[in-house]
């Protein structure tokens, strides 16, 4: 093993960032060294552990979804943005994009049942149980009562919030959505 590790992802172009005219697929080569701090990692943190040894796959993809572009850098991806650019640049799958609060519980609840990964963000306001101007994944939707239930990307540490259809039109800007 060299220390380095490939990473097949999909860039949009240039004057389409959020890729409606498709993408192109791209593999990004990173090395095995990341951004530390008292010997905890900066960005992404390890994923579970494997055989005792912590999992490296989230540091590895996210280092290399940060080399991608024109503007590739850490920095850029911590500015915030459409967290659907960075889905589609995962699945290769165009993004649906709304306003959160023209989208109904039920809405995203059809979403979720025909298998699109979701994303939401919310406005720049810090809100109850939600940070401002945040990326949340969509980790369970109920129609019946009418909840969404958020899951951060900091990572499984951080508490699953539930949250009612009309916090969800408050709190929410966008629901991106990749297409299965």
């Amino acid at each position: 093993r060299d220390g380095t590790f490939s990473v097949k992802l999909h860039k949009t172009r240039l004057l389409d960032p959020c890729g409606l005219l498709g993408t192109t697929e791209e593999t990004v080569t990173v090395s095995d060294q990341f951004p530390m701090r008292r010997g905890r990692p900066v960005f992404a943190g390890y994923g579970d552990e494997l055989d005792g040894k912590p999992e490296l796959w989230p540091m590895i993809l996210e280092k290399a979804y940060a080399a991608l572009g024109r503007d590739a850098s850490y920095n850029r991806m911590s500015s915030g943005g459409f967290a659907g650019i960075a889905l589609q640049a995962l699945t290769g799958k165009k993004t649906l994009y709304r306003l959160a609060r023209r989208t109904s519980i039920d809405e995203l609840a059809a979403l979720d049942r025909q298998g699109y990964a979701i994303v939401v963000n919310t406005t720049p306001t810090k809100h109850e149980t939600l940070s401002g101007g945040h990326a949340y994944w969509v980790h369970r939707v109920d129609a019946a009562a009418k909840t969404v239930t958020l899951a951060n990307p900091y990572g499984p540490t951080r508490p699953l919030v539930t949250i009612g259809e009309d916090e969800f039109r408050r709190a929410m800007i966008f629901v991106q959505a990749a297409i299965p």
